[in-house]
């Protein structure tokens, strides 16, 4: 099944090859892209930066609201801005 997917033409086939030949630089990327942004995303929504991974559910800010949508869309725009930098 690996050949047949290694000898696969066309757009979608080339795209997968780029992230599957250049793993660790796309992941070493995907950490400083997501991790500035949520800083910058902090900063501009509530005017301070805290690390959501040590943070308590009490401790985060009031108007902060988890959304499965902007999930979504954080990986979409991540997996996008990322397809020419791992070429």
């Amino acid at each position: 099944m690996l050949s047949a997917t290694e000898r696969a033409t066309g757009r979608l086939a080339q795209a997968l090859r780029t992230f599957g030949q250049v793993p660790f630089f796309c992941f070493l990327l995907h950490l400083l892209l997501i991790g500035g942004g949520a800083w910058v995303w902090m900063r501009l929504a509530f005017g301070c930066s805290m690390n959501f991974s040590f943070a308590a559910a009490k401790d985060l800010p009031a108007a902060y609201l988890s959304s499965l949508l902007r999930a979504y869309a954080v990986r979409v725009a991540v997996v996008a801005l990322l397809c020419g930098p791992c070429r």
